[in-house]
């Protein structure tokens, strides 16, 4: 990974750490015993939707791609506080730093593209109401709207707990409006010219003018519904893609993420509903008259009719990519819905003839993508209504009462995708068990550069071994371009170090990496890697001083924000820190 970054300059003088150093380091011994262990967080809840609690280690199996895993470290978390712990029986590896118990990390997905106009009004105001009067101090949101082609907002741009931030955002989204009402005319459109045209079984001759305004009736019906299935599948993977990218963009954020999803249901298969109307209204017809329309006509006719059954039109795929990603992220699903019980697609003033069928496939299709949404990633929907509090008092209890059981995953290629099952040995009427369905393999340096994003991008820190980052005067490049003296201090006393001979050994891996806030663009990057030999004397005076690694990093004229993230490979602890520091101007550093 390269970047602005010219040269190490000095390190701390209780330490030994050099190029030579880091390539001797004895790559054996760190292999062995830096055994990753991942954790699983599991809600169980009882018929009612409460908590389960009183569960221990013992009354839970996790089984990895079908295998059963052994349980190493198990939490026990009861409204935001850690209740029970159990580390290894007789094992060696220390408990792993416990699960975040005190605050939500929360993203409101108001995906305008598929919410009806006649629920949107009040989604946004039972949203308001609940953000403003019931939004715990500690727990933070993000609102992200999605309302045109390749137009995403993140409001704001990192996290916040600035409720009147959120409550002014909401107010503003709600007065714009959304796209679905006009998304919507071109189908009612549809419906209500194929529903006002009358069509016999069979035509006494092809010369007849019936016969004629039939098949041009049908050519033209035809055109135009492929026309429409093909932009509402084009907009369907719009909306999936977005998703999926902010699902990747969340996999940089530490810890689980919870994602309320605001729609009326993503159109899986856009095509089937209006496609069923269509072959009502002239199967039968071209069935009847097939010797009498011209070959090219009839195939297309029938390309129309078996559109449905192709399923060439549907996001099937894509949909399972995003909950596959999902996944892979730690993202929870928690999609809500006020569609009600008939579909938006087939409003009372044109319904009409629609047959029932039609509308139940419209209706099952759209709220089947939330519930598989929610089912497919460990989360809840709700639908067929307007009680978003409901959903998201839902929520926090989903991340303020949990288990968290840690395992040692079976060894496999890295960036693999991995199915997760967990069964309850003790299972209650209407006990429910709810977790993420998966999980991709990373490694250690991989983690820690997403969580190092995550804390460029998104402002979230943990920083459990007390890294500080200092800077220094900066030095003009050329023009808006400086160059910034940037020092990583890491206490020693918080480093797990290992008695190997005469010394006390430790490997710590680090990015160091700079976003200009005006531009959000990064514009420096550097992986350090640090090996530590302490001679064994000197180990308790070691203990009040700190790993030092200063660095230059290349940087625009303006506010700038730097964020370290460090690994300590020893005790598989992670720290992410980050300062925000402006460049060029008298009260840079002030």
């Amino acid at each position: 990974m390269t970047g602005d970054v010219l040269r190490l300059l000095a390190v701390a003088a209780c330490l030994t750490i050099t190029a030579a150093a880091v390539a001797a380091q004895e790559e054996v011994y760190f292999d062995t015993i830096d055994v990753e262990v991942t954790n699983l967080d599991v809600i169980v809840t009882d018929a009612e939707g409460n908590p389960q609690t009183g569960l221990t280690r013992d009354d839970f199996e996790v089984y990895v791609d079908g295998g059963r895993v052994e349980l190493t470290n198990f939490f026990a978390v009861e409204g935001r506080e850690l209740t029970a712990v159990t580390g290894i029986p007789g094992g060696s590896l220390p408990l792993l730093t416990t699960p975040p118990t005190q605050h939500l990390n929360l993203v409101v997905f108001i995906d305008d593209f598929n919410i009806w106009p006649e629920n949107r009004d009040l989604l946004f105001e039972n949203l308001r109401r609940y953000l403003g009067e019931q939004l715990d101090s500690r727990d933070r949101v993000m609102l992200v709207h999605y309302h045109a082609p390749g137009r995403v907002e993140r409001i704001p741009r990192d996290f916040t707990q600035d409720r009147q931030l959120l409550l002014t955002a909401l107010d503003r989204l709600a007065a714009a409006g959304g796209p679905h009402a006009l998304i919507n005319g071109e189908r009612r459109m549809f419906l209500t010219q194929l529903q006002a045209v009358i069509v016999k079984d069979r035509a006494v001759t092809v010369t007849t003018s019936e016969f004629r305004q039939t098949l041009d009736n049908a050519m033209a019906h035809s055109s135009a519904l492929r026309e429409i299935v093909e932009r509402g599948s084009k907009r369907a993977r719009r909306s999936l893609e977005v998703l999926h990218r902010l699902c990747e963009l969340l996999a940089k954020m530490p810890g689980r993420k919870a994602l309320l999803y605001v729609s009326d249901g993503l159109p899986l298969r856009p095509a089937d509903s209006l496609v069923q109307e269509f072959s009502k209204k002239y199967e039968l017809w071209m069935m009847g008259n097939h010797k009498y329309i011209d070959d090219d006509v009839l195939q297309e006719l029938r390309r129309t009719v078996t559109a449905f059954n192709l399923r060439q039109f549907d996001v099937v795929r894509q949909f399972n990519d995003l909950i596959e990603q999902a996944n892979s992220s730690g993202v929870v699903f928690y999609p809500f819905s006020g569609g009600g019980y008939q579909s938006p697609y087939f409003a009372p003033e044109v319904r009409g003839d629609v047959s029932r069928m039609a509308i139940r496939s419209e209706n099952t299709d759209l709220e089947n993508s939330l519930y598989r949404l929610a089912e497919g990633t460990g989360g809840i929907a709700l639908t067929r209504t307007v009680d978003v509090a409901g959903l998201i008092d839902r929520i926090v209890g989903d991340f303020t009462s949990f288990y968290s059981l840690g395992y040692e995953p079976p060894q496999s290629k890295a960036d693999d995708f991995h199915q997760i099952e967990v069964e309850v040995r003790v299972r209650r009427q209407g006990m429910s068990v709810r977790h993420l369905k998966g999980y991709v393999e990373k490694n250690p340096i991989t983690r820690l550069w997403e969580l190092t994003l995550g804390a460029l991008h998104y402002g979230l820190e943990d920083n459990p071994l007390e890294v500080r980052i200092e800077t220094g005067e900066e030095v003009v490049v050329e023009g808006d371009t400086y160059r910034v003296p940037v020092t990583i201090e890491i206490p020693l006393r918080k480093l797990l170090l290992q008695p190997v001979e005469d010394f006390h050994s430790g490997q710590v891996s680090a990015f160091a990496v700079v976003r200009d806030e005006a531009s959000d663009d990064v514009s420096a990057s550097e992986k350090i890697e640090m090996s530590i030999k302490i001679p064994n004397g000197e180990i308790l005076e070691a203990m009040g001083r700190g790993a030092v690694y200063p660095l230059e990093l290349g940087m625009r004229r303006g506010q700038q924000r730097i964020s370290v993230g460090v690994h300590d490979h020893l005790a598989r602890v992670d720290s992410t820190v980050s300062l925000v520091i402006t460049v060029g101007e008298e009260d840079a550093h002030d």
